[in-house]
């Protein structure tokens, strides 16, 4: 789609991973509330996938295929989605690796393994909200970035030490940019999921194994958190009910952190 397609009585977000796990249920969330959505996959097959889920909102969503390792591919996601929406009001940071190349024995995980998921969940994140900021700075209208952690970016998770590396990173860069763009009334918010049922987190001996081990603790409600928990949670925060909150940490883990 290569014109734009916003109306400005319309507000726009860019969810990156959004059409897979909790990315698609909030992009689902957004756009069933009148909210014209760009989404960001780095393969052809998960756009194809949300395409074929989103084919009702057709005039509100726009996909865009970016690799969010690579730098540039980071700014041209965002200049994109003005381009074609006309206007950027939130960046939802949600991509990044999980499951089982999220995690590993500090022995066996690579350095490699270690760079990538560094380039894609926390310096991702950072060059999205930079070149958002620079956006929602210049129309003068004010935006929400939300940056999508884990209950890892308080804690550690047995044999994920990259990954609760790069999850506590982006509690402080969520504080720290919450910070410099408060004064172009730019709010910055971390949401913090538990376990949360999604494809990438469900089945295999991953999960059995890490089950099984004695770090292992159930949830106090008794149940996996579901994709829309935490779409529900963003939905909120977007709106003008959340107006005074920035700089926070929200969690939504089913009392997980509680003991």
């Amino acid at each position: 789609m290569n014109t734009q397609i916003a109306s400005r009585d319309f507000q726009v977000a860019l969810v990156t991973g959004g059409g897979t796990g909790i990315g698609a249920a909030i992009s689902e969330t957004l756009l069933t509330s009148d909210w014209h959505v760009a989404i960001v996959q780095d393969r052809e097959s998960d756009l194809e996938a949300a395409r074929a889920r989103f084919q009702g909102f057709d005039a509100r969503v726009v996909y865009i295929l970016a690799d969010l390792a690579v730098a540039q591919e980071c700014t041209d996601a965002i200049r994109r989605c003005a381009k074609l929406l006309g206007r950027l009001d939130a960046l939802i940071n949600n991509a990044g690796i999980t499951g089982p190349t999220a995690g590993g024995p500090i022995f066996e995980y690579t350095d490699d393994a270690f760079s990538r998921l560094i380039e894609v969940n926390l310096k991702a994140p950072y060059r999205l909200a930079r070149e958002a900021g620079f956006i929602m700075r210049d129309a003068r209208r004010g935006g929400v970035i939300i940056n999508i952690g884990s209950v890892a970016s308080f804690v550690t998770l047995y044999e994920g030490t990259a990954y609760s590396a790069a999850k506590s990173g982006l509690l402080g860069l969520t504080k720290g940019l919450a910070l410099e763009l408060a004064p172009y009334q730019i709010r910055v918010i971390l949401v913090a999921p538990g376990d949360i049922d999604t494809p990438t987190s469900s089945g295999g001996a991953f999960v059995k194994e890490r089950r099984s081990h004695p770090w292992y603790r159930p949830v106090p409600l008794g149940r996996r958190g579901r994709p829309e928990d935490v779409a529900a949670t963003v939905k909120f925060l977007l709106s003008p009910q959340a107006a005074y909150i920035t700089g926070s940490a929200v969690v939504v883990d089913g009392g997980f952190l509680s003991y």
